[in-house]
């Protein structure tokens, strides 16, 4: 590739990531937290991802916390299947309604599926329908 055509080129990728920059920095967070856990061991990894998941034992012990961090880790995560999903569905909707409103969708969704399932989770365990260790699982990701 010439140095005429390397530039075209960076400059169409940065066009492209300028016009969505909340849906590539959001991205660029869940990458380098994927590849930090994909360097631990795999005790100390499990144990992070534990004490971070919105499962019903975390929620009920600092549920703001575990609700914002979780929305940056995956548990074992394949990373490609984020992208193409970051660029298929959240670039759209940034462009679409813009930065913050699209991170008033993503909060919102994330927090929402989170507390319904957290909910549902509780009442099957009340209700005896469910066994105990529903409440433990790990439970990460946007």
């Amino acid at each position: 590739m010439t140095n005429a055509g390397f530039e075209r080129w960076w400059r169409r990728v940065a066009t492209y990531l300028s016009r969505s920059p909340g849906t590539f920095v959001f991205l660029f967070v869940i990458v380098v937290t994927t590849l930090v856990l994909r360097g631990l061991d795999a005790p100390t990894a499990t144990r992070l991802l534990r004490r971070e998941s919105t499962n019903l034992l975390q929620m009920s012990r600092d549920a703001p916390r575990v609700l914002f961090l979780s929305a940056f880790l995956l548990d074992g995560g394949q990373l490609w299947r984020e992208a193409i999903t970051f660029n298929v569905v959240l670039c759209p909707l940034e462009r679409w309604t813009g930065t913050y409103r699209w991170l008033a969708a993503i909060a919102a969704g994330h927090v929402g599926a989170t507390i319904a399932t957290t909910l549902g989770i509780w009442f099957e365990v009340r209700a005896g329908a469910a066994e105990r260790a529903i409440v433990y699982p790990v439970d990460v990701g946007p």
